[in-house]
């Protein structure tokens, strides 16, 4: 009763993280002046609407992977969008 809660916070936590550092694989290539710490409550506040999405089709009985694809390609893009909206680093 005490370690499964433990486990799926940690599971939960630990993919976050490595989400997160798909965000800092985007913003090396895109050359914008982000944080780690920074990049992680971004990648919480773009999984909100893949997770809602991917709940509300398992309560209603939904189970099919397009579903799970399009709440990537939801996650994707709008990671996407809110790293590119931070400007460029300046060169001095």
């Amino acid at each position: 009763m005490f370690v499964y809660p433990l486990s799926i916070t940690l599971l939960g936590i630990s993919g976050i993280s490595l989400l997160a550092l798909v965000g800092l694989i985007i913003k090396a290539v895109a050359k914008r002046k982000l944080v780690y710490q920074l990049l992680w409550k971004m990648t919480v506040y773009a999984l909100t609407y893949p997770v809602m999405l991917y709940a509300f089709f398992d309560i209603i009985g939904i189970r099919h992977s397009l579903i799970s694809l399009v709440g990537f390609i939801i996650f994707t893009t709008m990671l996407l969008n809110i790293v590119l909206a931070y400007p460029k680093i300046r060169k001095t």
